[in-house]
C-alpha cells in the first residue's frame, strides 16, 4: 500500500475491525499481497499529515463553486456551530483537546466547530479545537480564515443563541459578513428590550458601544474603538411568532425592509436546522467518534478524512434529488408530492465505491459518480409536510429497527 492506497482506504474504512478492513481492501485493489499487517498499516498512516485531507476538502469546494450553486437572493447562506465529539481514552488525547468533566471518570472530548452550506449541504470548514474554547471565538476564527484565504463569498452567517455579542456583529461588520442571529428577548442588550412588550415586530435600533460601564470597560470593544470602528453600530430586530405559539426573536445586520421582510427572515433562519440535521447524520450515519487510531493525529486524520467523504457525498445525493424532483414533475398521481433520497442507504453504497470513484487510475470515474446517482435515486421517503405527532418513549433497544448502519 503505497500513500495513494493509504488515503484511499482511510476514505473508504467503515468502522470494522482493522484486519478485516485491510483484507477486504487488499482483494478488491486486486495486489498480490499475501499479508499486510495491522502495524504496518498503522506505521504507514503516520506518515501522513491530517492536513492533506483539509486541502483535499478546499480543492472539492473550490471545483464546486467555480460553477453555479444554490443562493438565497443571491447571498449563500453559512451556519455556524459546535457539537461535541467523544474522544479515544489517553493522556496525550486528554492535553490536546481537554475533557468534558473533571472528576475521576472524566471523558476526553473535543469541541468540532462547523461552517455550513445551509443550502448547498457542505462544510465550508471545520475544526477541532479544546473542549473548553469558546464557540463565537472559533467562529469569528473560522470566518476570518474563509476571507483570508479567498473563499469569501457574498455571506449571510445564520446562528443560534449562542453567538449573538457586541464583539462578535463589531467583527462581523469588519469582515464583510452579514448576519441573522437568534438571541433572548429579555436577556440581551437593553436597546433590544423595547421589542418584546412592544406590538412592534420589527425595528431598526442603533446601539452605542460606549454607553454603560461594561462596554467602556471590554477589552475588546475598546480595541475596536481604538482602530477607529464607529461608536455605534446600527441593526435591526425582529420579534417572529411560531405557529405553536413561542416567539422568536432575531437580531441582523439586513437593514433594507424592501429588500429582506419578515418572512425572508423566517425562511433565513429556518434552513440553520440543515445544520442540526447534518449533526445528526454526522454522528449517526458517519459515525465521526468511531475513531480508528489512540493518538493525536490519527484523531485528526479520522475527522477531517470523514469531513471529506460527507461533503462528496452531499454531492452525491444533490445530484440524484435533483433527478428525483424532476421524474416527480411528471407522475401527477403520486401519494405525495415531495420524496426525498435516502441518506443513509446512500451514504453505505457510495463507501463501498470510494476506490474505484477516487482512483486516479481510473478513467470512468464519470461513470462510476453517474452509476451512484441512479443508484441512490431508487432509495427514497416519502415527505410527509406539516407532521406532528407526540414523541412515544418506548424505552432505548440497543439495536433499534430505524437505526441500522447502512455499512
Amino acid at each position: 500500500m503505497n500513500f495513494k492506497e493509504t488515503i484511499l482506504f482511510q476514505l473508504k474504512s467503515s468502522g470494522k475491525s482493522l484486519g478485516i478492513e485491510l483484507s477486504n481492501y487488499i482483494k478488491e485493489i486486486k495486489e498480490t499481497l499475501t499479508e499486510y499487517s495491522k502495524q504496518a498499516y498503522s506505521k504507514a498512516r503516520m506518515k501522513i499529515k491530517y492536513e492533506g485531507y483539509i486541502e483535499l476538502n478546499d480543492a472539492l469546494l473550490k471545483e464546486y463553486y467555480n460553477n453555479e450553486y444554490k443562493r438565497y437572493k443571491s447571498y449563500r447562506l453559512l451556519g455556524e456551530d459546535g457539537s461535541d465529539i467523544h474522544l479515544q481514552h489517553g493522556e496525550e488525547i486528554r492535553k490536546e483537546f481537554g475533557s468534558i468533566n473533571k472528576n475521576k471518570n472524566m471523558v476526553n472530548a473535543s469541541k468540532s466547530t462547523v461552517v455550513y452550506d445551509l443550502l448547498n449541504h457542505l462544510v465550508i470548514d471545520s475544526k477541532l479545537n479544546r473542549h473548553s474554547v469558546s464557540e463565537r471565538e472559533c467562529a469569528i476564527e473560522q470566518l476570518k480564515k474563509l476571507k483570508e484565504e479567498g473563499k469569501q463569498k457574498k455571506d449571510i452567517l445564520v446562528a443560534d443563541r449562542g453567538f449573538p455579542s457586541l464583539e462578535m456583529f463589531i467583527e462581523l461588520e469588519k469582515m464583510g459578513y452579514d448576519f441573522v442571529i437568534r438571541y433572548s428577548g429579555n436577556n440581551f442588550l437593553r436597546e433590544t428590550i423595547s421589542l418584546v412588550n412592544s406590538s412592534e415586530n420589527d425595528k431598526t435600533i442603533e446601539i452605542s458601544l460606549r454607553n454603560g460601564s461594561r462596554r467602556e470597560e471590554n477589552k475588546a470593544i475598546k480595541a475596536h474603538l481604538r482602530q477607529g470602528y464607529s461608536e455605534t453600530i446600527k441593526l435591526r430586530i425582529l420579534k417572529i411568532e411560531l405557529p405553536k405559539g413561542t416567539t422568536e426573536y432575531l437580531i441582523t445586520s439586513l437593514i433594507d425592509k424592501e429588500e429582506f421582510g419578515i418572512e425572508d427572515f423566517k425562511l433565513i433562519y429556518n434552513y440553520r436546522w440543515n445544520e442540526e440535521t447534518y449533526f445528526d447524520f454526522q454522528k449517526n450515519v458517519m459515525h465521526i467518534e468511531d475513531f480508528t487510531g489512540k493518538t493525536v493525529e490519527s484523531i485528526k486524520q479520522d475527522y477531517y478524512s470523514k469531513i471529506l467523504v460527507g461533503n462528496l457525498h452531499s454531492l452525491i445525493v444533490a445530484d440524484a434529488q435533483k433527478e428525483v424532483d424532476e421524474e416527480i414533475k411528471n407522475k401527477p398521481k403520486l401519494k405525495y408530492k415531495k420524496y426525498k433520497v435516502n441518506k443513509n442507504i446512500t451514504f453505505g453504497l457510495m463507501k463501498e465505491s470510494i476506490y474505484n470513484l477516487l482512483n486516479e487510475d481510473n478513467n470512468n470515474w464519470q461513470k462510476e459518480y453517474e452509476a451512484l446517482v441512479q443508484e441512490a435515486k431508487k432509495f427514497t421517503n416519502a415527505v410527509r409536510e406539516n407532521r406532528s405527532y407526540p414523541r412515544k418513549k418506548k424505552g432505548n433497544l440497543k439495536y433499534p429497527l430505524n437505526k441500522k448502519r447502512a455499512f
